[in-house]
């Protein structure tokens, strides 16, 4: 049983490796990278309902997507150092003039 609730959702961009869990078979599939470690520890460092997004990801959008989010504490990953993190500002995103 949780004791929060919302959805907390971690996005990561990087190369990942799919594999056949049983050979010869395309329903079993699983799936291996850096990628999926960073994304599962932004997920973990997100409050609930919030967005939390590597540097990667962050650089990659348009500058007025870039103002949405502002930079959080920095989230320590398992053989992979410290991500720089950034969180979605729900605030600014109402707050945008269209």
């Amino acid at each position: 049983m949780q004791s929060v609730h919302g959805s907390h959702i971690g996005i990561a961009l990087g190369d990942i490796q799919i594999y056949s869990l049983r050979p010869f078979s395309r329903t079993y599939i699983g799936a291996v990278g850096d990628a999926i470690n960073i994304a599962a520890r932004l997920s973990a460092h997100a409050q609930p309902g919030q967005i939390v997004v590597s540097n990667l990801i962050q650089r990659r959008l348009s500058f007025a997507a870039q103002n949405m989010l502002r930079e959080s504490e920095p989230v320590q990953a398992k053989n992979v150092g410290l991500i720089r993190a950034w969180t979605f500002d729900q605030a600014a995103a109402v707050e945008r003039p269209r």
